[in-house]
């Protein structure tokens, strides 16, 4: 089994990247880039999945990103990258790390060592994609998170993209509800078999009901849509479905406005970290750039 990869009819450099009648836009890395990528990692066992792994993801990943790390748990291990090369992030990083565990309880097994360093084959090895897929989702949220609204799908639909919203309209709200429609960016990571790293961009629309009391946001269905459109007598649906019928054209020029005016994003994407080399005691800097494959005509 291999990494899953998209295909369909626009050939570059004798591969298959776009799928036929639809403009979008895809970022491609050099051949190769992504043959083996090099990442830290510390023993991380989780005892009781079933209470361990809602923690990692709520709590522990979160509070890694706040402190300028890109982590993933899997089979045992934490896989991390840095994103600055101070030494005193090491010690952020155990720090952050005896917390959780103390406050999880018996749910894991964890011991501070110094970080190892891992290779992943992201083409040829299915758990090494995974990994690095989280990863580069990570930094995303790390690096956009002041500009845009992260949303994270279950994880077992993570496949279908990091969702990013970027710009919202209010619709109506109450005392105690806000409804509201976003429109952001769905983006998708992928790796070719010639071991090049590619980015996909299409547009995301979602309509959101907000609890302005406990701030919690919940997505709301075409039914539920439909339902408070006729309670609340607002166009809520309306405003929605004229969000998301766009013809390519548009739908090419409005992904060419949330990239540039939003993410400051032109024709690269350069994704920045550092890892710790433990026999050399020294940071090495990771760079991979997805250049823009083409405009969009």
């Amino acid at each position: 089994m291999r990494a899953r990869t998209m295909s369909s009819n626009h050939a570059s450099s004798g591969e298959k990247l776009s799928r036929p009648g639809i403009l979008f836009y895809i970022f491609l890395t050099d051949e190769k880039a992504l043959e083996k990528l090099r990442v830290n990692a510390i023993p991380l066992s989780v005892q009781k999945p079933e209470k361990g792994y809602p923690l990692i993801f709520r709590d522990l990943l979160p509070s890694l990103r706040l402190i300028g790390i890109d982590a993933f748990p899997h089979n045992n291990l934490l896989y991390f990258m840095f994103g600055n090369n101070q030494k005193s992030i090491i010690n952020d990083l155990r720090i952050t790390l005896d917390r959780f565990y103390t406050n999880s309880k018996d749910a894991l097994t964890y011991t501070w060592r110094t970080p190892s360093l891992e290779e992943l084959i992201s083409y040829d090895n299915p758990s090494h994609f995974v990994i690095t897929r989280s990863l580069l989702y990570s930094y995303f949220k790390r690096t956009w998170r002041n500009k845009s609204r992260i949303i994270l799908l279950r994880r077992s639909m993570v496949r279908e993209g990091l969702r990013v919203y970027l710009t919202c309209e209010d619709v109506a709200s109450s005392s105690e509800y806000n409804y509201r429609i976003c429109t952001g960016l769905r983006i998708l990571f992928e790796v070719t078999p010639k071991h090049r790293g590619y980015l996909w961009f299409d547009i995301i629309t979602q309509a959101f009901e907000e609890n302005e009391i406990d701030r919690e946001t919940k997505p709301l269905s075409h039914r539920e849509m439909k339902t408070l459109s006729k309670r609340l007598s607002i166009n809520l649906y309306d405003k929605y479905l004229q969000e998301t019928r766009m013809n390519p054209r548009d739908r090419a020029e409005k992904i060419n406005d949330l990239l540039k005016n939003y993410l400051n994003v032109d024709n690269v994407i350069s994704i920045n970290d550092y890892i710790y080399n433990p026999l050399g005691e020294r940071f090495e800097e990771i760079t991979l750039k997805f250049k823009k494959l083409h405009d969009i005509s």
